[in-house]
């Protein structure tokens, strides 16, 4: 991405997600996105959805996870539905490249019903990051979609890093 459009995904990022409180203390860091699924009007950045490639332990398994995040669409922009078209060419990416096993997301509880409409379902396993060299526990709502037949594991989920 060009310097521009970091600059706009960091106005964009801020005035999404300034104002949503965090499950962990306030510095928390997330893991940013290798892959952007880029809303754009008139040169303009208005949404983004954001993806990372990441093997989790899941119950016994290692799996590769297509980390959904950085889910957001600037105020003035909202409720068009760019944000659920770029989910949906995230999850078609996640689909089309055989390596992923699951996608996979964080949210806030009333947000659970904008992800089910593109298939996403929660998950209620007890779910681990790695933060300033401590392993926590993260309360966030976890969402997953299937892609392969392999069905989500019970137990305990350690991501092996930061959230996304």
């Amino acid at each position: 991405m060009s310097a521009d459009e970091n600059a706009q995904l960091d106005i964009l990022d801020h005035v999404a997600f300034s104002e949503e409180e965090l499950t962990l203390e306030d510095d928390i860091s997330w893991e940013p996105s290798m892959l952007h699924f880029l809303g754009k009007i008139e040169g303009q950045i208005v949404s983004n959805v954001g993806l990372i490639k990441r093997e989790i332990l899941a119950g016994s398994r290692r799996l590769v996870v297509g980390g959904i995040g950085g889910v957001a669409t600037l105020p003035l922009f909202r409720r068009r539905g760019y944000a659920i078209q770029l989910l949906e060419q995230a999850n078609d990416y996640l689909k089309k490249n055989h390596e992923f096993l699951f996608g996979m997301l964080f949210c806030a509880p009333e947000k659970t019903h904008y992800y089910a409409r593109s298939g996403y379902v929660e998950v209620h396993n007890p779910l681990y990051i790695h933060l300033k060299g401590e392993r926590k526990l993260f309360k966030d709502t976890k969402m997953v979609l299937q892609i392969s037949e392999i069905p989500w594991p019970e137990g305990e989920v350690d991501i092996l890093g930061l959230p996304w």
